[in-house]
């Protein structure tokens, strides 16, 4: 059965976090007893940064500017774990 959901990963700008919203979907099926839990996974999210931080002017001086630079690369990954816990719900019959 396949079942759709949004998820929302959070990154990295500067330093602030910026949510990034994406879609997946997700093709299983399993047999669950009423009340137990199952945990559907493997939803993964990489990214590779690269970023350059440098003094204002003197960043952008021909050859000297690297002295006032400083160059990083960030590499992440991040996991998406679905639990789901089925209930099973019981009318009472009324006469």
């Amino acid at each position: 059965r396949s079942t759709p959901f949004q998820h929302s990963f959070p990154t990295r700008r500067s330093s602030d976090l910026v949510p990034t919203n994406g879609r997946r979907e997700v093709n299983t099926a399993v047999l669950v007893d009423d009340g137990q839990t199952v945990v559907i996974g493997g939803v993964y999210e990489f990214t590779d940064r690269n970023s350059v931080n440098k003094v204002p002017f003197l960043g952008d001086v021909p050859f000297l500017g690297n002295l006032f630079k400083k160059r990083s690369r960030n590499k992440d990954k991040a996991e998406l774990l679905v639990f789901v816990t089925p209930k099973v719900l019981r009318v009472a019959k009324t006469n």
